[in-house]
C-alpha cells in the first residue's frame, strides 16, 4: 500500500468511526495525483468517500456536485462535514472506456447518445452563479485560475498561453492560429450565460450499467464556464480518442435540448475544442515551479501533444 492510500484510508476510517451508518470497504481503491476513490455503504447503500489531498480540489468538487444535482446524471452528495472528505452515491456499473468494449456497436452508439443528452442535462439544470463572489474557493480566494470571473479566465489563459509559446519557442504555426481564432471569438464566448459544469471529459469520468448511461464523475476540475466550453471539451474528447463518439453524443445532446445546434455554434465549438487542453498548457507551460508528478508524468510533453493533435483532427470530425 502506497503511503498517500494508507493515510487516506487511515484519515477515512478515523471520519467513519463516529457514524453508526458508514461502513468501509475492502474494494480496491482508485488512486489519481491528487486523490484516493475508497469504497464502502452508507445504511446499506453503496457508497464513494473521496479523499482529497488538496482543499482546494475538495471544494471545486463539492461545489459542482451541489450545482449540478438537480440533473439527474451526477452522484448525490451525502452531507457529511469534513475539509478533505465527500461521501457520495457509488453509481452502479463501470467507467465508459472498461464497458466499451464489451457493448456492440449499435449499443455503443446510445451510449454516446445517452452521454450526449446528459451533457444537455448538465446545461439545463445547472445552478447559474448570481456573482461570482458565491464561487470563489475559499482554499484560493485570489487564483487566477480558480477564483476568477469566466471572463477573466478566459482572457488569462489566452494570455497566459501566448506568452508561454514564445518563452519556450514553439514553432507550432496551428498552435498560434488557434490561440487567434479563440481571442477573435471573445465577445461571442463571453455573451453565453455562465454555469458551472464538468471540464474534464473522458471515458474515465463517465459510469454505464450494460448499455444504460448512469452519469458522471470526477467533477474537482469543474469550473465556471459555458455551452461553447462543454461542447468544445466534449469535441476535443472525440479528437483524441475516437471521431465516431461525436454525431451520436451531438445527437443526443439536441434531442435533449429540443433544438439542433445553429451551423454557427457548431463553426464555434470546433474553435473552442482545444481550449480544456489550452487551459492545462497555461497551467504546465506557464510557469516552470510545477510539482513532481508533472515532471515525473511528461505531463507538459503530452499536454501539448494533445493540443497539436486535437487541431489535426477536429476538420475531419466535423467537415466544413
Amino acid at each position: 500500500m502506497d503511503q498517500l492510500l494508507q493515510t487516506a484510508r487511515e484519515r477515512v476510517q478515523q471520519f467513519i468511526s463516529v457514524y453508526d451508518e458508514l461502513r468501509l470497504w475492502d474494494d480496491a481503491p482508485i488512486q489519481s495525483a491528487t486523490n484516493r476513490v475508497l469504497y464502502g455503504e452508507r445504511a446499506g447503500k453503496p457508497v464513494v468517500f473521496k479523499f482529497f489531498f488538496r482543499k482546494t480540489r475538495k471544494w471545486q468538487e463539492e461545489r459542482a456536485l451541489q450545482s449540478l444535482a438537480a440533473s439527474g446524471v451526477v452522484p448525490k452528495l451525502y452531507p457529511y462535514p469534513s475539509e478533505e472528505i465527500l461521501v457520495m452515491e457509488r453509481l452502479p456499473g463501470q467507467m465508459l472506456w472498461q464497458a466499451q468494449k464489451d457493448l456492440s456497436a449499435a449499443a455503443l452508439r446510445n451510449v454516446y447518445r445517452q452521454v450526449g443528452a446528459g451533457l444537455a442535462r448538465l446545461m439545463k439544470y445547472a445552478d447559474r452563479p448570481a456573482e461570482n463572489a458565491d464561487w470563489q474557493n475559499p482554499y484560493a480566494p485570489t487564483d487566477r485560475f480558480w477564483s476568477t470571473s469566466f471572463e477573466h479566465y478566459f482572457d488569462e489563459t489566452l494570455a497566459t498561453c501566448r506568452d508561454a509559446l514564445a518563452r519556450h519557442e514553439i514553432d507550432e504555426p496551428a498552435l498560434h492560429e488557434s490561440v487567434r481564432n479563440l481571442q477573435a471569438i471573445r465577445s461571442e464566448v463571453l455573451a453565453q450565460p455562465v454555469f458551472m459544469h464538468v471540464d474534464d471529459i473522458h471515458g474515465a469520468n463517465m459510469i454505464v450499467d450494460g448499455d444504460r448511461f448512469q452519469g458522471f464523475l470526477d467533477f474537482e476540475m469543474s469550473r465556471l464556464g459555458n455551452e461553447l466550453y462543454l461542447l468544445g471539451a466534449t469535441l476535443q474528447w472525440a479528437c483524441l480518442d475516437n471521431s465516431a463518439q461525436w454525431p451520436p453524443m451531438r445527437a443526443g445532446y439536441e434531442e435533449e435540448q429540443g433544438a439542433p445546434l445553429s451551423a454557427h455554434t457548431v463553426e464555434l465549438v470546433k474553435i473552442f475544442a482545444p481550449f480544456q487542453n489550452w487551459c492545462r498548457f497555461a497551467w504546465y507551460w506557464g510557469s516552470d515551479d510545477q510539482p513532481d508528478w508533472v515532471r515525473q508524468g511528461n505531463v507538459r510533453e503530452r499536454t501539448l501533444e494533445q493540443l497539436v493533435q486535437t487541431l489535426d483532427a477536429v476538420e475531419s470530425v466535423i467537415p466544413r
